[in-house]
């Protein structure tokens, strides 16, 4: 079901209509008093909507409205008519299950809230008659959402974190120089573990390779033998350097789901739906305040009720143990950080574009065969020298080397001794040692000499040759094999395919590799990041600011003029002729804030019902607690313990047993938080109050 804020008038009117009959004409009578016969039920709600949409009637209302109704009608408006169930979730931790239950219930008989059956389901909905009252306090959330405003310069960080954009680049070159990562049972070799402990100090492999694997951008073969895949990490360094890092987030955050599994497969759909939630969260987030973890669940619980496949939606999981790893992901990947007293707040992130504008001096050459790499480098500038350079160091300063082994392989990448040299130019702006081109022509020279060649092989017959001139399949065309035989660089049988046909040939011949099932040569890879449209702030919430003691400033939570309110209204009782009954049922409206005019001071239409008794009142309670059992309502105790200490909980009722002398209530604690969920017994001689909490008039 679509989630929205208001659903039209009509669907109020029909959730009116679902009511039982008795709740129906016992809500027109507590508005209206006695109802004259023939009843017609289109006619009372067109009156009751005529009610409700008068201005001193919604001013009452809004000046009714405490800091707890708008807490929940702010949730149920951003949720977007939730699941009691979701609501309660929402606001885990911060009200007990009978308290929510108690606000939900007495917005509902003040017609703020209503429900409505989705599924055999009942919903919570906002009584769109009276929008103009609510939708203030919906967009005031910062009452639901409070953060403070953080001064202060960012903590500075002691610890290895290899995700800026040399050291990510470093990493790289790590798995290009690891012959071998794996034994064949997948847990890291002594040599790789060695040589990481050299190079990068400080610095667990396990994470960041398996942060890599869960992102596809390291793949491993049937015999354990690993590759980088080009084509992904290419697309990653076409990201910003926010992007790449909440997709990085998301990679780890996936890794730490499955497990330490170097041999996890990469999970298109799963990483994508991570990070577009990860964004939205992070989008919803002020740079200049931090958020306490109540918040941050808050957020996450909408994320996972509002995402049809939310990537947190993990039932089998605790809240706060799924928050706690996203902090620790997110604080990992300098994403957020812990800004102390249990606040978290956003991080600036560097503009790390694909392009930098002025690369000169990002590199600075120590030796005419190594270099220094500085911080200000981009990921797509690194990741260029990381393809024919191997990391020395990653201590104090970063530094790689020319070694025929890392020049060789970017041969195989597909280089030139000229692209090595325009790259080592551009970035550290001065000329390449002499010595240095001489060795990398000469390198080339012997590369080309002896070659193993793997990848698309093109056969032309001889009257078919002039093919090899057209475009864009000359541009295609990486070697020639033999006379008629030529290797291309393309990935995918499809794009020669196209080429082909662009050039006018209708017949083909597409012979399948040996041992390659299923192939089919015009697939194509579709992207594994897409942007995550950084350009204008989505946010998923309109999160304003607020502090930790929220003032609401669109509300009528001004309390003196609901007192105001009530004062009247008790003045209007004090000068009516009414019964006891009557008096103290209207007594207990005006306290439930149910009265909006002294037309509804009529105690003749008013059905009497005693909903508690105290003390002494012995056959009171008993009544009260038979009623409760009988119909499974909730019922609010309140008694002193042997200590004297007051006691109070909230439970539903199972049993009235005899003890000996004494009258037992036994009933299932519902405190929220109460892990046992516990059967109580409590004499009825000791209850100072018992009162029973009304139903739901919707009828849950």
């Amino acid at each position: 079901m679509k989630h929205v804020t208001f659903s039209s008038v009509q669907e109020w009117d029909a959730a009116l209509l679902t009511l039982p009959e008795n709740s129906f004409f016992e809500l027109m009578r507590s508005i209206f008093g006695n109802i004259k016969t023939p009843f017609n039920k289109q006619k009372l709600i067109q009156d009751l909507t005529g009610f409700l949409n008068k201005k001193e009637v919604q001013e009452t209302i809004r000046n009714y409205i405490d800091e707890n109704d708008h807490r929940v009608i702010a949730a149920i408006g951003v949720l977007g008519e939730p699941f009691p169930g979701e609501l309660e979730s929402f606001f885990g931790g911060e009200y007990s299950y009978a308290d929510l239950h108690s606000i939900v219930l007495n917005l509902e008989e003040r017609l703020i809230v209503y429900r409505f059956k989705d599924e055999g389901k009942h919903r919570l909905a906002l009584n769109p008659v009276l929008a103009p009252v609510l939708k203030p306090l919906i967009d005031d959330l910062g009452i639901l959402f409070p953060s403070t405003e953080i001064s202060g310069q960012v903590k500075s960080r002691s610890k290895v974190t290899p995700w800026n954009p040399p050291l990510m680049a470093s990493l790289v070159a790590f798995v290009y120089d690891q012959h071998d990562l794996f034994k064949n049972k997948g847990s890291l070799r002594k040599k790789t573990l060695d040589d990481c402990k050299r190079i990068f100090p400080g610095l667990k492999l396990e994470p960041v390779l398996g942060t890599f694997r869960a992102a596809g951008l390291l793949q491993l073969d049937d015999q354990g033998k690993h590759h980088v895949d080009e084509f992904r990490l290419n697309q990653l360094a076409g990201l910003s350097g926010y992007e790449r890092l909440v997709y990085l987030a998301a990679a780890m955050l996936v890794f730490y789901e499955q497990g330490e599994d170097p041999w996890q497969y990469f999970n298109k759909n799963r990483i994508q739906t991570a990070a577009r939630e990860l964004h939205q969260f992070l989008q919803s987030l002020d740079i200049k305040h931090g958020y306490p973890r109540s918040t941050i669940h808050k957020i996450f619980e909408i994320l996972e009720i509002k995402g049809k496949e939310s990537f947190f939606a993990k039932p089998a999981s605790k809240t706060s143990g799924r928050v706690d790893m996203v902090l620790k992901v997110l604080d990992t990947l300098g994403l957020m950080e812990d800004a102390g007293k249990n606040f978290w707040r956003l991080l600036p992130i560097p503009d790390d574009l694909p392009e930098d504008k002025n690369p000169a001096g990002r590199i600075s050459m120590d030796s005419p065969n190594s270099y220094i790499v500085f911080p200000e480098i981009t990921f797509a500038d690194a990741l260029k020298l990381v393809r024919f350079s191997s990391v020395l160091e990653t201590g104090t300063i970063i530094r790689f080397a020319l070694t025929k082994e890392s020049v060789v392989r970017g041969y195989s990448l597909g280089l030139k001794w000229d692209d090595i040299t325009a790259v080592l130019k551009r970035l550290s702006g001065t000329a390449v040692d002499q010595n240095v081109v001489w060795q990398l022509k000469d390198w080339e020279k012997r590369y080309t000499e002896v070659a193993l060649h793997s990848g698309i092989v093109l056969s032309l017959a001889k009257d078919r040759m002039y093919l090899a001139n057209t475009e864009p399949l000359a541009s295609m065309i990486t070697a020639t094999l033999a006379p008629g035989v030529f290797l291309l660089t393309v990935d995918e049988e499809g794009e020669a395919v196209i080429a082909l046909e662009k050039a006018g040939v209708d017949i083909i011949a597409r012979n399948k590799t040996p041992g390659k099932a299923g192939f089919s040569g015009n697939e194509k890879r579709q992207p594994a990041f897409p942007g995550l449209d950084t350009g204008s702030r989505h946010h998923v919430l309109n999160i304003k600011e607020g502090t930790e003691v929220h003032q609401s400033k669109s509300t009528g939570t001004d309390r003196k003029k609901a007192e105001t309110q009530k004062d009247h209204f008790r003045t209007v009782l004090s000068k009516t002729k009414l019964s006891k009954d009557q008096r103290d049922e209207l007594s207990a409206r005006i306290d439930r804030r149910l009265i909006l005019t002294d037309e509804q001071m009529d105690g003749s239409s008013v059905k009497y019902e005693k909903l508690e008794a105290r003390g002494l009142d012995y056959v009171g309670k008993h009544n009260i607690a038979k009623q409760a059992i009988s119909t499974g309502a909730l019922l609010e105790v309140v008694w002193a313990d042997s200590q004297g200490t007051v006691q109070k909980v909230f439970g539903i009722p199972s049993a009235i047993e005899k003890v000996n002398n004494e009258t037992i209530l036994v009933m299932h604690n519902e405190n929220y938080g109460n892990d046992q969920g516990n059967t109580i017994r409590i004499a009825l001689g000791r209850i100072s109050l018992l009162r029973r909490i009304k139903q739901s008039i919707f009828g849950e």
